[in-house]
């Protein structure tokens, strides 16, 4: 996945991943795939 706009004006256009899950409806329902951690979180 890739931001296309974010507070953040660094992460725009960067990828990132995020394991699959089809009962995901939102950003927030997503879990990290390959770190313990998304790039925006803290």
């Amino acid at each position: 996945l890739h931001f296309i706009q974010c507070r953040d004006s660094d992460l725009v256009g960067k990828p990132f991943f995020a394991k699959y899950d089809p009962e995901a409806v939102w950003l927030d329902d997503l879990k990290p795939a390959f770190a313990d951690r998304f790039p925006w979180q803290s």
